[in-house]
């Protein structure tokens, strides 16, 4: 073999190695009890927020991502139809802040609901531009001793961009959603090519949706391909332009649960 063609190979085996490595392979949604989830491996993705991209690691469920927070807590799992939708773990250095804030004052913390992935989201009939979907959210339980009005107040005051109490009660959200300066919820419309905390999102949509995408957190010519055919295979306008409507369309369209 040529020099030439052991390039090729070596080049071939790298795209095989990144793709199962980082895209969402079949298998999943997977039954399994919530009692294994710490066993078992994940991949973590955390947004930094001041550089601006994210970082890549391995971790087991039992792996603490924040003070007192397993990654066995922030999965994509529900616990009412015993799946597991994500082999992967998303959050924020911004998340990790305001918890650990938060956490130095009450203990513990009960996690009802951390990342979704765009299909669990659906399934459990959250809205359609969801910030749990990003890694950017959590709905936690009122500690003992205090009201939700309390809770939410302490929320704020540990340093959630957004937090208001669940409704039905006894639980507060809160989340770190990073949006243009007067928009107040949603997703921001990614238009170009870059690193972005919500380009993981487009991502997952894709992905979750059948499309052959690579989980990177990168919006780049590859994953902005994969939403022109999403646009075009939707009736959408197709231009690249992650706007209110594509954004949507990924949370309509998923078809397993």
């Amino acid at each position: 073999m040529n020099i030439s063609k052991k390039m090729i190979v070596v080049m071939i085996m790298a795209l095989i190695l990144s793709t199962s490595s980082f895209a969402y392979y079949s298998g999943y949604p997977l039954t399994i009890s919530e009692s294994l989830l710490g066993a078992r491996t994940y991949d973590l993705y955390i947004w930094n927020s001041s550089s601006g991209y994210w970082v890549h690691s391995t971790v087991t469920g039992e792996s603490y991502i924040a003070d007192n927070l397993k990654a066995k807590e922030f999965v994509s799992y529900s616990d009412t139809y015993g799946k597991l939708y994500s082999p992967n773990v998303v959050i924020s250095t911004t998340f990790i802040s305001s918890w650990n804030s938060l956490r130095a004052l009450y203990s513990p913390l009960i996690v009802n609901a951390g990342y979704r992935s765009n299909a669990h989201n659906k399934k459990v009939n959250g809205v359609a531009q969801s910030q749990h979907k990003a890694g950017v959210a959590a709905d936690v339980k009122t500690p003992s001793g205090l009201t939700d009005s309390q809770f939410n107040t302490a929320a704020t005051n540990a340093g959630f961009e957004h937090s208001e109490i669940i409704s039905g009660g006894g639980a507060v959200h809160m989340d770190e959603r990073e949006l243009p300066s007067g928009q107040t919820s949603g997703y921001p419309t990614i238009s170009s090519l870059g690193s972005y905390l919500y380009a993981i999102t487009i991502q997952d949509g894709l992905i979750t949706n059948d499309y052959n995408c690579v989980f990177t957190g990168f919006y780049g010519s590859i994953t902005k391909n994969d939403v022109e055919d999403f646009q075009s295979d939707n009736g959408l306008t197709v231009d690249g332009i992650v706007g209110s409507n594509t954004w949507n369309e990924f949370h309509y369209e998923v078809g397993y649960q």
